[in-house]
């Protein structure tokens, strides 16, 4: 039988889509989790809840409110994914991480319309089909990319919360740099290897 590493991270099912590529990767960010909520000596005191919005062309969109449980946050900041989409342990992690040191919320944001963690998938077409659709340019415009970024704000706007800032690895990256284009209201963003 596979692990409950297998069972329960890297195998898409009915209540909760896959969130690491393999177990060996679900076991390092675990580890990396465990050792980094250690060395605080107080266990984080988080809530995580899956969240669908749609975008302007009701292209449905999966992410995830990473919030703290006692304590009233009036804020959030963007997580924006890598390759691997939104469901990606390593950002749930990071988001854990971030609202024990900064109050507030974070909501990872998708951009693939990705439900399952198919973006998981070692056959990686159908992830470059929907970056491809994601990055084309009209114009001087990304229009897919820019309503997807439109929707996570208006998400955190709709939620009562004033978006501060963005954070993007990779794929995330660039449409952190997008979200400077747009000439966004942020206080902070910061890009990851958000150039390829």
């Amino acid at each position: 039988a596979p692990c409950l590493i297998e069972q329960t991270l890297c195998q898409p099912n009915n209540e909760m889509p896959q969130l690491a590529g393999t177990v060996d990767y679900a076991k390092a960010v675990l580890d990396a989790w465990r050792d980094d909520e250690a060395d605080g000596e107080v266990a984080w005191n988080v809530e995580w809840t899956s969240v669908t919005y749609e975008d302007a062309d009701s292209t449905p969109l999966y992410g995830h409110w990473i919030r703290p449980c006692d304590i009233v946050a009036n804020s959030a900041v963007l997580f924006l994914h890598t390759g691997a989409g939104p469901h990606d342990l390593f950002l749930l992690w990071k988001a854990a991480s971030l609202i024990q040191n900064v109050p507030g919320q974070v909501l990872i944001a998708d951009v693939l319309s990705d439900e399952t963690g198919w973006s998981w998938n070692k056959d990686r077409s159908r992830f470059n089909a929907s970056r491809d659709e994601l990055l084309k340019v009209k114009g001087n415009e990304r229009p897919v990319l820019q309503s997807r970024l439109h929707a996570a704000l208006d998400v955190v706007e709709k939620h009562g919360l004033k978006c501060q800032g963005a954070f993007g690895w990779c794929l995330g990256g660039h449409g952190v740099s997008e979200l400077a284009r747009m000439d966004s209201t942020l206080s902070a963003m910061v890009t990851f290897h958000g150039v390829f």
